[in-house]
């Protein structure tokens, strides 16, 4: 992947890019694990982990649902990286997303 002014910020290694519905300023790569990365788009890689799948139709507070190990969680954004605020413990996106919920409602 390369910047508006030609100079490549991602190396040609992935195996497919997807943009995000959420309204922070990243998007994701898939590996040839089949496992997603978050970078921003400087280029470096903002959520510690990888995941099977990401559903951005679920957003809360700006975040985005996570698979990882079969199992969905919730990434919201702290600081400069993505970090899993609702572990990746429930067996539903709507599991997930409820305790999303609850946990940006918490936080009122």
């Amino acid at each position: 992947m390369i910047d508006k002014f030609g100079e490549e910020i991602v190396p040609c290694q992935y195996r497919e890019v997807r943009f995000t519905d959420a309204p922070d300023e990243y998007f994701l790569l898939k590996d040839d694990d089949g496992l997603w990365g978050f970078f921003d788009f400087k280029g470096f890689e903002i959520a510690l982990d990888r995941y099977e799948e990401v559903i951005d139709e679920y957003a809360v507070g700006g975040g985005i649902m996570v698979k990882s190990g079969g199992l969905w969680g919730y990434l919201g954004q702290e600081g400069d990286f993505l970090e899993e605020i609702v572990p990746c413990i429930y067996k539903t996106p709507e599991e997930a997303k409820e305790a999303a919920v609850d946990y940006y409602n918490d936080l009122d």
